[in-house]
């Protein structure tokens, strides 16, 4: 059995040998080159910038007394809330509470004027009855409407 080997070699034209040859020897002086890396460099603030966050830094801290005026107030609040139920603590709410608001004399006062709404309401049924009797109509229809109406 025979076997053949065969091989390649590239081979530049020869327009291109001299510049890849420069390049190579660029990249190899390059590479005895100690790498110096660029500082990250951004850009400065303008006079807008600096003097708005001049006043931020100004302004720290300014709306303090706010704050501390609004606990005082919450405390004064909390304070008063407080002494309003100790004060109903001890109130009385049962339902005879409101008895000595009431005035006894319009007590009886009103009494008095229910109770004579209530016979005057009795003579007008007795004054309606007797006409119903006299009319022949007592326990009538007729009745019982004139009856409802009053």
């Amino acid at each position: 059995m025979v076997t053949a080997t065969t091989t390649t070699f590239p081979v530049l034209p020869e327009f291109a040998r001299q510049p890849v040859a420069d390049i190579a020897a660029t990249v190899g002086e390059l590479l005895q080159q100690p790498l110096q890396v660029p500082m990250r460099q951004v850009a400065g603030l303008s006079p807008t910038q600096v003097s708005a966050m001049n006043l931020a830094q100004q302004g720290i801290g300014s709306f303090q007394p706010f704050l501390q005026q609004a606990a005082d107030a919450q405390a004064q609040g909390l304070a008063t809330i407080g002494q309003g139920a100790q004060t109903l603590a001890g109130a009385d709410f049962g339902p005879g509470a409101g008895d000595a608001f009431f005035d006894k004399y319009q007590q009886d006062v009103t009494a008095e004027a229910l109770k004579e709404i209530d016979r005057q309401a009795q003579i007008a049924e007795n004054r309606l009855a007797g006409q119903a009797v006299q009319a022949g109509a007592f326990g009538g229809s007729r009745f019982g409407v004139a009856q409802s109406t009053r």
